[in-house]
């Protein structure tokens, strides 16, 4: 039997000497997705992202966690260290999301209560 090992996420991420924390600013909310929806980034094709869109998305969040990382500190990062952030913040996202896996496939209506002896309506 094959196990596969998958890499421990790290949430530190050693930027140009800078040390920075994801964990604050993840999971990714409702606001990030709109920030950077407005920024032309179309989060639904993450997977045919150029580099110049994963190095946008990783800004992003490391200048919400470090005000003061810029664009070329970005442009340091190894593609592995890119890597690593991005599976971040979509493992983030996915464990946030969990409880409520399968929502929309819920119906989207109830029986209606009749009024009958099982059904108790209170007014």
């Amino acid at each position: 039997m094959v196990v596969e090992r998958k890499p421990k996420l790290d949430p530190i991420v050693k930027v140009n000497g800078k040390t920075v924390d994801l964990r604050p600013v993840l999971p990714m909310t409702m606001g990030d997705q709109k920030t950077l929806h407005k920024t032309g980034l179309n989060l639904r094709k993450s997977a045919d992202w150029e580099p110049a869109e994963q190095a946008n998305f990783v800004l992003y969040f490391l200048r919400k966690a470090e005000a003061g990382i810029t664009e070329d500190d970005v442009d340091t990062l190894t593609v592995g260290q890119v890597m690593q952030v991005l599976a971040m913040i979509n493992a983030t996202s996915e464990e946030d999301t969990k409880p409520y896996v399968g929502f929309l496939e819920r119906p989207t209506s109830s029986p209606v209560p009749t009024g009958g002896p099982e059904t108790t309506l209170s007014g």
